[in-house]
Parts: structure tokens; sequence; C-alpha cells
């Protein structure tokens, strides 16, 4: 006779995770829409939300060395993925011909190189190098 099923058994299937991707990524939705609302700026507010989200997740990264799976799943990737977009920037660059390169030069260098440095304060401040 087969065991009776006590629920998830598979640890990527965790409810809680996804409660806490959910959680996170609309306050991150949220903040997002209010600093758009409140800056009513487009490229300006995508630049600066996406510059630093880079930052962030490079920083939650370095300071938790990925240790951490719900504290990952509430501010990175829910809080941050809701924050971040990819569908603005690329609305952003099919909206604009001119500048589009310089713009998109800002956003992926300065992107991973925040990305980067955030990481390695991460590492810095948590005692890791």
């Amino acid at each position: 006779m087969a065991a009776p099923d006590r629920g998830v058994t598979d640890p990527r299937l965790d409810p809680l995770l996804l409660l806490l991707v959910g959680a996170g990524g609309a306050a991150g939705s949220l903040a997002r829409t209010a600093l758009g609302t409140a800056l009513a700026h487009g490229e300006a507010t995508t630049l600066v939300v996406n510059l630093t989200g880079a930052v962030a997740i490079g920083l939650l990264l370095g300071l938790t060395g990925g240790r951490h799976r719900r504290l990952s799943a509430l501010l990175g990737t829910g809080l941050l993925g809701g924050w971040t977009t990819f569908s603005a920037v690329s609305l952003t660059m099919a909206q604009h011909g001119t500048g589009l390169l310089v713009w998109l030069a800002f956003t992926v260098i300065g992107s991973i190189t925040l990305a980067w440095s955030g990481l390695r304060l991460g590492r810095l401040l948590s005692g890791r190098r």
C-alpha cells in the first residue's frame, strides 16, 4: 500500500517560497510604480530602478552567499524582481531611436558594474572575500 500524501515533498515547490516571491514582487512593483509616479521621467526612472536593483542584488548575494533560500526568494526574486524590469528597458529601447545606444550602454554596463560592486561590497561586509 502506498504511503499517504503528506503534502509537497519536493523542496523546489515549497509553498512558502512562492508566497515570499509573490509578497516581495508585489512590494517591488508597488515601489517602482510609486517612484515612477513621483518622478514622472520614464527613461530616467527605468535607468535608476535598474541600476539600484543591480547593486542591491549583488549586495544581497555578496552578504548571504546564496545560503538563505527564503531571504533570496523574498528580496532577490521577489522584491528586486518586481523593482527592476527588463520589459521597461525593452520598451524604452523600442521607443527611442536617437540616443538609444548611449542609453543602452548606460543600462547594460552600469547594471553589470553595479551588480559586481554590490557583490564585492556584500562579501567584504560579511567577512568573505
